[in-house]
C-alpha cells in the first residue's frame, strides 16, 4: 500500500501594520524625553555610557554602618554579632574596649593567665577555651586544620587537638577567620589544603579565632580582603557566618543549629598574631 503525501505552504502572519494610536505613543515618549531633559541628539552617547558603565561597575553604595571610624568598628563588630546570637570573647589584654571574657559574664580567673608577650598567647587563649568549653558541659577535644598557631594550643589547659576532617561525632571545632564585619557581624571562613569546609557546618559548636585588625567595615571590604588575599585562585569555599545556624521554615518556629553550629564563638585576641599559611 503505497500513500501519497503533499506539501502545504506554511501560513505567514500579516504584515503588521502601524498601530492607530502609535503617534500618540510617541508623542508620550518624547513628553517624557523632554521632562528628563534628554536630547534626541544626543541619547545615543548617553546610552553608551551607560554600557560603558555597566562594563566596567565601580562599587555600590555603601550603608553608613558599614562605614564605622577606626576607633569603633571592633566595637561595631562585637555588637552585631552578640545581636546575631554569637557569643564573642576577649582573650585579657586584647585592644577592644571590651574587657568581659565569658559571654555569659563571667570572668576567667585572669591571675593564672600570662602577660600580654606573644609567647604567652597560646597559653591565655587555650585557658580562655578550656574555660569556655567547661562552662557549657563540653569535651576539651577539638577538631582543626593545619594552622601552626592553632597547633601550638594543643596540651595548654588540657585541650587536645586533632587537625583533619570532622566526623559526626567531632562536637567542637576550631579555625582562624579570614576576616570579620562590622557591618553584619559576620566572619568569612575559607577553605584550603589542609582545612575542609565542613569545619564549619558538621559540629554542634564553632569556635573562631579572630585578629581585631582583621575586622573590617562592611561586606564589600570583606571580598576585597579576600581578593588580595588570595588573587585570582580562589578558594573552592567561602562561608559568611552570621551567628549560629537557623531556620524558620517550619510553621515559623525559630530552630537553632539546623544546618550548622548550633553555638559560634568568636575569640578576638590581641596581635601580634602570625600571619595564616
Amino acid at each position: 500500500m503505497s500513500s501519497t503525501s503533499s506539501s502545504h505552504p506554511t501560513p505567514q502572519p500579516a504584515p503588521l501594520s502601524p498601530s492607530p494610536d502609535a503617534p500618540g505613543r510617541l508623542a508620550v515618549r518624547a513628553a517624557v524625553r523632554a521632562a528628563l531633559g534628554r536630547d534626541p541628539a544626543t541619547e545615543a552617547a548617553a546610552r553608551d555610557a551607560i554600557v560603558a558603565r555597566l562594563a566596567t561597575p565601580g562599587p555600590g553604595p555603601v550603608p553608613t554602618r558599614a562605614r564605622p571610624d577606626d576607633a569603633g568598628r571592633v566595637d561595631a563588630f562585637i555588637a552585631r554579632a552578640r545581636a546575631a546570637a554569637a557569643e564573642v570573647s576577649v582573650v585579657p589584654g586584647g585592644s577592644t574596649t571590651d574587657t568581659s571574657v565569658l559571654p555569659d559574664g563571667s570572668t576567667a580567673d585572669t591571675s593564672v593567665l600570662p602577660g600580654g608577650s606573644a609567647a604567652g598567647l597560646p597559653a591565655r587563649l587555650g585557658h580562655l577555651i578550656a574555660e569556655w568549653l567547661r562552662g557549657h558541659g563540653l569535651p576539651p577535644v577539638l577538631v582543626t586544620d593545619d594552622d601552626p598557631f592553632l597547633a601550638a594550643l594543643d596540651g595548654v589547659s588540657g585541650l587536645s587537638l586533632r587537625p583533619g576532617r570532622p566526623s559526626p561525632t567531632d562536637r567542637v571545632s576550631l579555625c582562624r577567620g579570614l576576616a570579620g564585619v562590622a557591618e553584619t557581624g559576620s566572619v568569612l571562613l575559607d577553605s584550603r589544603p589542609g582545612r575542609a569546609a565542613t569545619l564549619a557546618v558538621l559540629p554542634e559548636n564553632q569556635i573562631v579565632v579572630l585578629d581585631p585588625a582583621d575586622v573590617v567595615g562592611g561586606l564589600n571590604d570583606a571580598v576585597t580582603r579576600l581578593r588580595a588575599g588570595f588573587g585570582t585562585t580562589l578558594p573552592a569555599s567561602v562561608m559568611i557566618v552570621t551567628g549560629p545556624s537557623r531556620t524558620g521554615d517550619i510553621e515559623q518556629t525559630l530552630q537553632m543549629g539546623a544546618h550548622g553550629p548550633l553555638r559560634l564563638h568568636i575569640i578576638l585576641v590581641d596581635r601580634p598574631v602570625p600571619d595564616r599559611p
